[in-house]
């Protein structure tokens, strides 16, 4: 049995609730890292004995950071920092990060190191971890016990949603907790699985869907510089107006797009001349070479008709993962500096589960 180090980002999980607000600093998350250490202790795991192997790795950034002040170059530092972990002096890894952004970090750690040897699992908690109500400490139980119980190498989240029931979610796949609630669910039902009891059948599952990851060579571009920030998240709503983005996209400070849908897999298709409808954003788009996805979205009989209109009349592409996917994934294809062409073939291809 080999140690699993702990990556501290920040978050709730770090927090400490004074003055009636939930405060961050370097003093909150040592305090913190001692309830969950202690909390794991106690508890009625078979591996709780072996909690003095939980070793709190020196991470020097952004570990004083809410998941909502997360951006690129922070997850930089946090990409280049893993990529420079000694894979074979641990059973595996977890981070310690925010529910605001969880989803994202997620899927771009799913893509960047889709090649990982050891489990890497991301813990948040609802509330600090010295709340009671807090499912902190048994979200972070549940990854050591699923570390050191064997579980297949990928990138995952452990999570208790408010019905009580632990689950354990493909990185890829997961998607961001909607307002007012603290639950998380997944873009397809067979990329997360609930945790109790007899765990083997989903040990076995998680086993294939390693064994399904293709090993795409990033991780040598990605220790280099600093992740691209030249991918633009579209999220569609009534009255969008895409002449606001003609001078940015013009001026190339974008080099590819990611447009959400609403729930029914649908964009908005007027035409070419309406500033309201995505004809109009792609056209823009297609003059100055630059590449559209839509997601999550797809063509079907049970897809509606404007969406066969959006496939005919443009050039985007419409794929069939989550928003957050598509957008993660993007950003490492623009990070690892791909032609237009392998942009396509990478957005296409899949890399770690992430098709739903």
């Amino acid at each position: 049995m080999k140690d699993i180090l702990i990556i501290h980002t920040g978050g709730t999980i770090g927090t400490f609730a004074r003055q009636n607000a939930r405060r961050l600093s370097g003093e909150s998350i040592n305090e913190t890292k001692l309830i969950l250490v202690e909390n794991f202790a106690q508890s009625n795991s078979a591996f709780a004995k072996h909690y003095e192997k939980i070793k709190f790795s020196d991470y020097p950034y952004q570990n004083t950071t809410l998941s909502e002040n997360m951006t690129l170059n922070k997850l930089s530092q946090l990409v280049k920092y893993i990529g420079s972990i000694k894979q074979d002096d641990y059973d595996g890894i977890v981070v310690l990060h925010g529910t605001d952004t969880l989803s994202y970090t997620a899927a771009l750690l799913s893509f960047a190191f889709c090649n990982i040897q050891i489990p890497l699992i991301l813990v948040s908690g609802n509330r600090p971890p010295h709340d009671s109500l807090s499912n902190a400490n048994a979200n972070f139980t549940a990854a050591i016990e699923l570390i050191w119980g064997g579980i297949a190498p990928n990138v995952y989240v452990t999570y208790q949603n408010t019905d009580g029931v632990m689950r354990l979610f493909l990185g890829s796949c997961i998607m961001q907790s909607e307002n007012y609630t603290d639950d998380f669910k997944s873009g397809s039902d067979k990329k997360h699985f609930e945790i109790s009891g007899d765990i083997s059948a989903v040990l076995s599952l998680c086993y294939t869907l390693s064994q399904n990851r293709k090993n795409y060579p990033v991780a040598e571009y990605l220790g280099k510089d600093d992740l691209s920030e030249q991918a633009l998240l579209i999220k569609p709503y009534t009255g969008l107006d895409y002449s606001i983005y003609s001078n940015y996209i013009e001026n190339g400070n974008t080099k590819g797009i990611v447009h959400g849908t609403y729930h029914s897999g649908t964009v908005s298709w007027q035409g070419h001349d309406s500033v309201n409808s995505i004809g109009y954003l792609t056209t823009l788009c297609q003059k100055n070479d630059i590449p559209v996805f839509i997601a999550p979205s797809f063509l079907g009989k049970d897809q509606y008709e404007t969406m066969n209109k959006v496939a005919d009349g443009t050039n985007a592409v419409l794929i069939n993962m989550t928003t957050e996917a598509a957008y993660a994934k993007l950003i490492i294809a623009l990070s690892c500096k791909m032609t237009k062409q392998q942009i396509f073939e990478y957005m296409n291809t899949n890399i770690n589960n992430e098709f739903n």
